[in-house]
């Protein structure tokens, strides 16, 4: 299964995911895999969250959920 793949199910399964949770999908740029997505017409959001980092700092990354207008992309390609 393709990348692409792997990242929409997950977000439709799981509503959100970062790049911690896209490396155990096997994509190490998820950036990327983003951009080429909206790129397609898939509406993806970019939430900025902030995790304690290992040192226990606060970080802040990117969180990336589906939009609205998902099913409306996803029936039009199933037509």
């Amino acid at each position: 299964m393709p990348q692409k793949d792997r990242i929409l199910k997950y977000m439709e399964d799981h509503g959100s995911i970062t790049q911690r949770e896209a490396i155990y999908l096997g994509c190490y740029r998820l950036s990327a895999r983003m951009f080429d997505m909206r790129a397609e017409g898939i509406p993806i959001i970019t939430d900025m969250i902030e995790v304690k980092s290992t040192d226990g700092a606060t970080a802040r990354i990117a969180s990336y959920r589906l939009g609205e207008g998902y099913k409306q992309y996803v029936a039009e390609k199933t037509k």
